[in-house]
């Protein structure tokens, strides 16, 4: 089964009522490469991240990531759910402090979501 095949049934099968797309920037190169600070919440904020990376450096894989991210989002839109869509972004370096990170990240956007 395709990756698309198996979001659409994993979706279709899900009870919940907000979808958060989230890419994870592990190394904070949105960070250091382009000053932008993370959590980066909401479609066109998460399309200038992935613009200023671009730009910033071509060949880093994080502006596809960011670009993919938000792709998934808008299909997802289209088909009707509520959803979100953010970058999260670890810490250069390596080890805990990465996921550590990330991690505040989602908890303190609430996943782009009012409680």
């Amino acid at each position: 089964m395709s990756l698309s095949g198996k979001l659409k049934k994993d979706i279709e099968a899900s009870v919940a009522s907000k979808l958060l797309v989230i890419c994870v920037d592990r190394d904070d190169d949105v960070g250091e490469k382009t000053g932008i600070s993370t959590p980066v919440v909401g479609r066109n904020e998460c399309i200038e991240a992935g613009q200023r990376l671009a730009l910033e450096d071509p060949e880093d894989a994080d502006s596809n990531a960011i670009f993919s991210a938000i792709k998934t989002y808008e299909d997802l839109v289209s088909k009707g759910y509520n959803a979100q869509v953010i970058v999260v972004a670890g810490v250069t370096g390596n080890g805990y402090s990465y996921n550590s990170k990330c991690n505040s990240n989602c908890i303190s956007t609430k996943g782009g979501y009012e409680s």
